[in-house]
């Protein structure tokens, strides 16, 4: 994305940074504590000389984040390497299972990263999938139309209760106990 276009997007979703208009409790800690979390986790040096590039590595830090604050002991992962080293990195008790999700036949998960690779064939069985307290992120929603078709789709879903829209990322969570609610977040 070139200079122009990322400060124009940037501009323009400018209202939508560090949590202004957030009513709820919960969903402005996620923005608050998590999304703009500036603290310095040990596991980011050596993360960090893992990687050959520094590119994507503050979404891959947000990763580790989402993953401290949920704790979850079930995932499913489908993208790149150093972005599950990232996951795993924030909750070291995680299991992240490897088959496809449409072979997982009773697991619960409480946590799904996707890349939208393959996102449009995954939207059917990613819900039914997700646990009573999960998380499902999304990355590159906007990559093309199909992309951010599918993951207005999926936001309307009745299961997905509150979404956080980064621009690049989604983040959906299935938390029953909280009210239907879509979030932008300039990120």
């Amino acid at each position: 994305m070139n200079f122009l276009k990322r400060a124009y997007i940037w501009l323009k979703r400018m209202p939508y940074r560090r949590g202004y208009g957030i009513h709820s409790p919960w969903a402005f800690n996620i923005v608050r504590g998590v999304i703009y979390e500036k603290g310095n986790y040990l596991a980011y040096q050596s993360l960090h000389e893992q990687r050959n590039t520094s590119r994507g590595e503050r979404k891959d830090k947000l990763m580790l984040r989402l993953a401290n604050e949920l704790q979850p002991k079930r995932g499913f992962y489908e993208g790149n390497d150093i972005t599950l080293e990232y996951l795993k990195a924030g909750c070291k008790t995680c299991e992240y299972l490897s088959s496809p999700l449409t072979g997982i036949t009773n697991e619960s998960l409480d946590i799904l990263y996707a890349d939208t690779s393959d996102f449009e064939n995954m939207a059917p069985y990613i819900v039914e999938k997700l646990s009573a307290r999960a998380l499902l992120i999304v990355r590159n929603i906007r990559k093309d139309d199909a992309c951010l078709k599918t993951w207005r789709e999926l936001i309307s879903h009745p299961r997905i209760r509150v979404t956080f829209d980064l621009y690049e990322i989604g983040l959906a969570y299935t938390e029953e106990r909280l009210n239907k609610q879509d979030y932008i977040i300039n990120f």
